[in-house]
């Protein structure tokens, strides 16, 4: 199954830096003018997989594109820059996914590899190699560590868990059995960064005792994530 290997690769990720990505285009032919519009792109990538459907978009505020293949099979693309290509996408015995495009008489390889929350892209075309890196959606690593809060014992007023209280408002529900001990998601240093600003968030909440205002509290405290970040 195409998700079995990809998996590592599924997920939305977000422009952090690129080395000689004017040079890459440059020698694909793309005008002065779409470089100049390029560079100053960031665009985000999600890929996603359905069955053996494996899908790549891209978007951004010059273009946005979608891209959907099975693995170890040809298909015709058109790239960002209106090239007619013919495509083929594998994952290597190392575990990354290359993407070969010939038109031409040329080919070009475009080799993504995943460590941590890190994707990186190397594209070449004889040279220069264009390196291009990205890191996980910082919205996702926010989602995972809300999720790892609201599933945790709220042990204040022996209270069940806190999205249970919220929800029966007003009702005192039963102490929860114990759950299992849960791992918390890996994170890249700039997610680091907004764990801690959640984590202070939480001991906040925690220290003032706002269970029954929480919602609009959490509110208040996204809002000054998305200013902040």
């Amino acid at each position: 199954m195409a998700a079995d290997k990809v998996n590592a690769f599924v997920g939305k990720w977000e422009l952090k830096e690129s080395v000689k990505f004017d040079d890459y285009m440059k020698k694909l032919g793309v005008g002065f003018a779409t470089r100049q519009m390029g560079n100053l792109t960031k665009p985000t990538t999600i890929i996603s997989v359905e069955g053996d459907v494996v899908t790549v978009k891209t978007q951004s505020s010059l273009k946005n594109t979608e891209l959907s293949f099975k693995l170890d099979e040809e298909f015709d693309e058109t790239t960002a820059d209106e090239r007619k290509v013919k495509s083929f996408v594998k994952v290597s015995d190392d575990g990354k996914l290359v993407h070969v495009q010939k038109w031409d008489g040329k080919e070009t390889s475009l080799v993504r590899s995943v460590e941590g929350n890190a994707l990186t892209l190397v594209s070449a075309l004889t040279a220069p190699v264009c390196t291009v890196r990205y890191v996980r959606c910082s919205y996702c690593a926010l989602t995972a560590l809300f999720s790892l809060f609201l599933s945790t014992a709220d042990t204040y007023n022996g209270r069940c868990c806190l999205h249970t209280s919220l929800r029966e408002s007003g009702v005192k529900p039963a102490r929860c059995p114990p759950k299992p001990p849960l791992t918390p998601p890996e994170l890249s240093p700039a997610d680091l960064s907004a764990a801690l600003y959640v984590l202070h968030t939480v001991r906040s909440v925690l220290t003032l005792r706002l269970t029954g205002s929480c919602p609009l509290f959490f509110s208040l405290c996204c809002l000054r994530f998305c200013k902040r970040y």
